[in-house]
């Protein structure tokens, strides 16, 4: 503590001072005269005034007892250098004589930490021997050898005075020996620590690793979990070790009574002989675990600390002393332990999903930064997780709905066949005693068995006939048939059961058209009939039902109308689902299973038509049902040239068979005395709101029609004839939730639009494949192109809209799993945005102020090779910021790629060209051997230009001078393949599996030497893969070279065909119009950089000659434009007191002459350039903009 009041006190008193020789230094020029001050000497006190707290220091050691002697013996060398390094503002470090005796200046003390002040003067081995060993090497070679030397981010272990561990620092240092007369008598250090650096963008790495996974998204929890190790792994840095302890699923309907337990996952092999080993399952309930081996009290503190983790869901951090555990890089096996918890949130509930076990680095403090860290680690993986949760979920329930269909259509099959068996046994005989019974009474009895056992024979059938329906077993028969004379025959039957029942019954069956012809399942047909007119007469108590077919112009129509109570409008889309029944529906009877309108519907849809029905409350009701003349609809299979006979069948049996049992029984008088004349049917249905939007495309006109008719009442239904029609739909602006489309079409086939949609902006539309083609070749063939269903002709009605409507529940989970991970990631992207338009926008005037100078010929030649090294320097820079933004593009989902049919090889010698420099300044070689047989490739010119130029690039980087570089080239049936191969510095058999992974570069010692951010490798492989193909890294280790091949896939015929589609009737790209020469332009120029605005106002008006007045803000904008009738506005976007865009919309409104605007932006992301152009913008410009830029901009828009 003494020694901070000190050197507060001592701060005050070197501020005195320092004025006081500052003062005698005026004095002392004033009074000699001279020009300069060189020549005024300064005592050793006052120097070491200069120096601050260590200037103090310095005068106050007894130097006599140290190696140095006596402060007067020094040399004039080495008091120079001291009395520098003492004066200095840059931290530096001397160590002098043979004992390293350290001296360092204020700028060096907080590296000191709790050694400063005890450790200025003395031995540096003495208080530093961990650094030292460390960089021995470098010590022998500047003391000994007289070598400058310099590290870049070294590790450096310390001992912590705090706790008295080692802990990982790292440092950036220059090592400069310090001569006099020959002799070395120490060494100068100066630099800087760079732990923060270094801990961060390694902790960075793991964390865009998990960003870059959950995007991918995973299919099950196994592989998730897998894949969380192995990226836990690539850190092994800040974990040595990590272990997933899964929580075991648990019924949520038991869940209040089911113990939870953990158990581990894939216990690596690592473990293996360590005391983890044994850590197997884990019961969170009790107080003890259920382990197979004799506890060990360390042991069991781990698994209690887990338990609790798990228990009170935060995080627990622990240290173990005994215990055997897995080795670190260190060599040691001594580390703090932390148990996390991971959550997930289904279904708006919190659910543990794991507990990560992490080793900690042993050598890093556990502080908030760190504890931060694992915080989001554990927030994106239960991100991830939840998404993994919500598809898996979503997946069990399909399965399930469609396990349980078809468990209910084999039960309805099975029961039916079972109930037929006794049936037929009990009417057989039935019916032999009526025939021979005369006893009245006796008959009676017989009559009353008989009818109540065909009742339940007809419901018996009808379910086994559902069953087949469901199944798709139902085979049909169809056949010429006078469907008139059908129709009639049933009327009939059922015109004694209106009569009785008090309901005038009319029907017109009497036009016929002998020129139509109509083919039907007789069977079908009857059913259909039946069930129309069983339910007017069930639910009509008064007034009339009419029964019409009418001849209309595409087939035929029955319509069954009746004065019922009729259906409320919320009840019309369900009367035809399967079991839906109106409920407090009043009628003669509640018999019925609620399939029989749905039986209706399947059967007209197997004669190729439909059924609608008008109805209002309280009016009645008319079913409408439309079946197609001819054949040609149906499946020529279930043709019959020859009409079958129809079966010979007693009347009165005929009757029992057809009539419900309602009718037969007379009970209609007592239901019409019960009958509430007030009362309603129906309970009002919830109206589906927003409704999805699906486009239907199906060459088939009347296959249209159908599907519209089932889909329009609860989607928006939008139609295409073929693929090319539905693609023009799409470009048009038309983004539906859902696609539903035939496989066989003219022009563009179901397949080719699957390919389109899968490449375009909405490759993330659920695709539905319709197809004739049974088997499972065509199946997977569909699934393979990206479908997500496939549904074969024949099918239910019901099957397609339970399936359309699990996708889009599917898609909404989908959506909100994305909305969750968007979320989490925005706070990244954000950051990087804007830490790219910081960047850009001190690089702006740098540029501009090179390229005027390099463009004026007074100055010298070598002040413009300076300056060209320095704009090489300045362009790295903003090739550093693209790579973040397309890192930020590539794990959005947004990069955006322009397709086109390329030549791979004509590529590869146009960006040859372009590095021609780069391998003339190293001496090197690059060769070309083309060897592919067919080199036509459909991909991103620019994307695969930036991938062949990055790793040409990074060939020239890692190689030697005179080296030689190679490109070869190789094509199979599918893909093209281009290798480049070097001979330089190789990469480590360890590296090669994470040389992709964002910040990587083949080992620390390959970042030290040649820098770089580490991202180039993972933007290639990242649209490698976007493009289908991949990118792969071999090497047989260091200095033997590298081999880095990319796969392309090669140009399809039906790629060709889309293509050309697309670009029919464009005769040539767009590119702006350049003028050769420039004239003068009015130009408003707003800008509130000031550095930025001087340069370029200088630019453009002595280089460009342009007319120019400028403004800082908005408010002077506005009314700088009210005064100057300028032809051009550059405007930065970013201003003080608003933005660009309402300074260019408020001028467009005011200016009667027209103008053209050009925005300035640090944001350069598609978004940006989208946004200037919605809001007024004619260009937009990226900072920094070089001059010939500015120049072509403002040439595109003079006239």
């Amino acid at each position: 503590m003494e020694v901070d009041n000190l050197s507060s006190m001592d701060d005050s008193n070197h501020a005195t001072k320092k004025r006081k020789i500052e003062g005698k230094r005026e004095d002392d020029v004033e009074k000699k005269g001279r020009e300069y001050v060189s020549d005024i000497k300064l005592s050793k006190i006052e120097m070491n005034d200069l120096g601050g707290e260590c200037g103090k220091l310095l005068s106050t050691v007894d130097w006599s007892k140290t190696s140095l002697g006596p402060r007067s013996s020094w040399s004039l060398s080495m008091e120079t250098v001291v009395s520098t390094v003492i004066a200095s503002e840059v931290p530096m470090l001397l160590l002098l004589g043979q004992d390293l005796i350290e001296i360092y200046n204020d700028g060096y003390r907080p590296m000191m930490g709790i050694n400063h002040p005890n450790c200025f003067g003395d031995h540096y081995i003495k208080w530093w021997k961990e650094p030292y060993d460390a960089l021995k090497g470098i010590f022998e070679k500047v003391l000994t050898e007289g070598k400058a030397m310099w590290i870049v981010e070294a590790k450096i272990p310390v001992v912590s005075p705090i706790d008295n561990r080692m802990r990982e620092r790292y440092f950036s240092l220059c090592f400069s020996p310090l001569i006099d007369c020959g002799q070395i008598f120490g060494t100068l250090i100066s630099g800087s620590e760079v732990t923060d650096d270094v801990v961060g963008r390694r902790q960075t790495s793991l964390l865009i690793s998990l960003s870059l996974k959950s995007a991918g998204g995973f299919q099950d929890l196994e592989s998730t979990f897998a894949s969380l190790q192995e990226i836990l792994a690539t850190d092994s840095v800040d974990f040595p070790f990590s272990q997933i302890f899964m929580a075991e699923k648990v019924d949520e309907k038991r869940e209040e009574n089911q113990r939870r337990t953990l158990k581990i996952f894939k216990r690596e092999e690592k473990f293996n002989g360590t005391d983890l080993e044994k850590v197997i399952t884990i019961d969170i309930e009790q107080d003890t675990t259920k382990t197979s081996f004799n506890e060990i009290s360390e042991t069991n503190l781990i698994e209690e600390e887990i338990k609790r983790c798990a228990k009170e869901g935060e995080v627990r951090l622990f240290s173990v002393s005994s215990l055997k555990l897995p080795k670190t890089s260190e060599g040691n096996g001594l580390y703090d332990l932390c148990a996390v918890p991971i959550f997930t949130s289904e279904s708006s509930k919190r659910r543990l999903a794991m507990v990560l076990l992490l080793g900690l680095n042993p050598m890093r403090s556990v502080e908030d930064t760190f504890l931060s860290f694992i915080a989001m680690i554990a927030k994106e993986v239960g991100n991830i997780l939840t998404g993994v949760k919500v598809r898996e979920e979503e997946r069990m329930r399909t399965e399930g709905l469609l396990a349980l269909e078809r468990a209910r259509n084999q039960f309805f099959s099975n029961i039916s066949h079972e109930f037929r068996t006794p049936l037929t046994l009990i009417l057989g005989p039935l019916e032999d005693l009526l025939s021979k019974i005369t006893v009245k009474s006796d008959k009676k009895q017989l009559s009353m068995i008989h009818s109540n056992a065909l009742r339940l024979l007809k419901l018996v059938n009808v379910l086994l006939e559902f069953s087949r329906v469901e199944t798709g077993k139902s085979g049909g028969s169809f056949e010429k048939v006078d469907v008139w004379d059908v129709t009639r025959e049933l009327c009939l039957i059922f015109e004694p059961a209106f009569e009785r029942a008090g309901i005038a019954f009319s029907k017109d069956l009497d036009v016929d058209d002998p020129n139509k012809e109509v083919w039907i399942d007789r069977t079908m047909w009857e059913t259909i009939v039946v069930n129309l007119l069983s339910n007017a007469l069930k639910y009509t108590l008064k007034g009339k039902v009419s029964v019409d077919l009418i001849p209309a112009e595409a087939g035929i129509e029955l319509h069954v109308q009746d004065t019922g109570g009729g259906i409320a409008e919320e009840e019309k889309d369900k009367i035809f689902e399967r079991f839906y029944r109106i409920e407090n529906a009043v009628g003669r009877s509640h018999e019925g299973s609620g399939i029989g309108l749905s039986m209706v519907k399947e059967l007209t849809k197997l004669h190729g038509g439909d059924v609608t029905v008008e109805s209002q409350l309280g009016t009645g009701s008319c079913f409408i049902v439309k079946i197609p003349y001819g054949k040609h609809h149906l499946d020529p299979s279930k043709i019959k040239d020859a009409p079958n006979k129809p079966r010979q069948v007693n009347p009165e049996r005929r009757m029992l068979e057809v009539l419900p049992s309602f009718a037969i029984e007379d009970m209609a008088a007592s239901i019409e005395k019960n009958l509430n004349q007030d009362s309603s049917i129906g309970i009002k249905g919830e109206i589906e709101a927003n409704k999805a939007k699906i486009l239907l495309v199906d060459d088939s006109r009347d296959m249209r029609k159908h599907l519209r008719n089932l889909l329009d009442p609860y989607y928006l239904v939008t139609e295409a004839i073929n693929g090319e029609e539905a693609i023009q739909i799409l470009k048009q602006g038309f983004n539906p939730d859902l696609v539903i489309t035939d496989v066989m079409m003219p022009k563009i086939d179901g397949f080719q639009l699957l390919r389109w949609i899968r490449q375009s902006n909405f490759k993330d539309i659920v695709v539905i494949l319709l197809t004739a083609r049974a088997g499972d070749y065509s199946r997977v063939e569909g699934l393979d192109l990206g479908a997500d269903d496939y549904l074969v002709k024949p099918f239910s009605a019901e099957e397609l809209l339970a399936r359309t409507r699990s996708h889009l529940s599917l898609q909404n989970s989908r959506n909100k799993v994305r909305e969750v991970l968007q979320l989490a990631n925005h706070s990244k992207d954000f950051f990087l945005a804007l830490l790219s338009h910081e960047m850009r926008t001190p690089l702006a005037p740098i540029l501009l102020i090179i390229d005027e100078i390099m463009a004026d010929n007074e100055f010298s030649p070598t002040l413009k090779s300076q300056l060209d090294m320095i704009k090489g320097n300045v362009k790295l820079e903003i090739q550093l910021i693209d790579d973040l933004l397309d890192l930020t593009k590539i794990s959005k989902g947004k990069m955006a790629f322009n397709m086109t049919p390329l030549d791979g090889e004509k590529l590869i010698t146009e960006v040859k060209f372009s590095i021609k420099q780069d391998l003339e300044a190293k001496k090197q070689t690059l060769s070309l051997e083309f060897k592919s047989l067919n080199s036509r490739i459909f991909a991103d010119s620019m994307r695969l230009t930036q991938i062949v130029w990055n790793l040409l690039k990074n060939a020239i980087k890692f190689s030697g001078e005179g080296s030689q570089i190679k490109i070869l080239t190789r094509s199979d049936e599918s893909f093209w393949y281009v290798s480049v191969i070097d001979q330089g510095i190789g990469i480590e058999s360890a590296a090669l599996s994470t040389i992709f992974q964002p910040f990587e570069q083949g080992g620390e010692n390959t970042h030290r030497k040649f820098g770089g951010l580490g991202l180039g490798l993972t933007i290639c492989s990242s649209m490698a893969h976007l493009h289908q193909g991949d990118l792969t890294a071999h090497s047989e280790g260091v200095g033997k070279g590298s081999n880095f091949t990319l796969k392309i896939p090669l140009l399809t015929t039906q790629q060709m065909e889309i293509f050309n589609l697309e670009n029919k009737g464009k005769n040539g790209t767009a590119s702006l119009d350049v003028k050769d020469s420039l004239h003068e332009n009015k130009i408003l120029l707003v800008e509130d950089d000031r550095t930025t605005m001087t340069v370029m106002k200088r630019i453009l008006t002595n280089r460009l000659k342009q007319n120019i007045r400028t403004a800082e803000n908005v408010l002077d904008a506005k009314k700088m434009g009210d005064e100057y009738d300028f032809d051009i506005l550059i405007s930065d976007i970013g201003l003080p007191d608003g933005s660009g865009f309402e300074v260019v919309k408020y001028l467009k409104a005011i200016k009667t002459k027209p103008f053209k605007s050009i925005a300035l932006s640090g944001f350069g992301m598609g978004e940006d350039i989208s946004k200037s152009m919605e809001n007024g913008f004619d260009l937009h410009l990226t900072k920094p903009v070089d001059i010939k830029k500015l120049q072509e901009a403002i040439e595109s828009l003079q006239n």
